[in-house]
């Protein structure tokens, strides 16, 4: 938490993924190779999905904006496939998508919501307004999970710029 109220989290991430390599080394390399053998499909799958993204938004009429594809640690990896009791192939959300709207405009965020919702189905209980009840560390974003291309689910995140440097 306090990686990420200080804008450092990809210093936590990387810390995170060292202390696994460490406390368990197996799991890591396991978690790795398994990354790995997927990392071409993955980085087709992200690319397709961002290039969507920005032309649904901008064909919407939305103006400035960011998306970014990005990819789950193996530490946040081997905590999910813990905490859930999961396989690494159950797994779906070992790929995330990031939309940040440039304007400090939480109408915007809202405005992009609705526009993935109407491009992708959103799966029922998987989505998370952080922005009307932001989490205890201040982290405001709005999440949610939706069926994407090939079927795939996957979380699309939507944040102002602002929101972004806090987060």
């Amino acid at each position: 938490p306090l990686a990420e109220r200080l804008g450092i989290y990809a210093l936590k991430l990387e810390m995170e993924d060292k202390y696994l390599k460490l406390w368990k080394p197996g799991i890591y390399r396991q978690l790795q190779k398994l990354v790995a053998s997927r990392q071409d499909e993955r980085n087709i799958y992200t690319s397709t999905v961002v290039d969507i993204l920005k032309e649904c938004l901008a064909e919407a009429g939305l103006e400035s904006f960011t998306v970014h594809g990005r990819a789950k640690s193996f530490y946040s990896i081997y905590q999910k496939m813990q905490t859930q009791n999961l396989e690494f192939d159950d797994l779906y959300d070992l790929m995330a998508f990031r939309v940040i709207v440039d304007e400090n405009n939480l109408g915007q965020c809202y405005q992009a919501l609705g526009i993935v919702h109407a491009h992708w189905k959103p799966v029922d209980g998987r989505f998370k307004d952080y922005i009307a009840s932001p989490k205890p560390n201040g982290y405001q974003s709005l999440h949610t999970t939706v069926i994407g291309p090939s079927d795939k689910l996957m979380e699309v995140q939507i944040r102002t710029q602002e929101m972004h440097q806090v987060a």
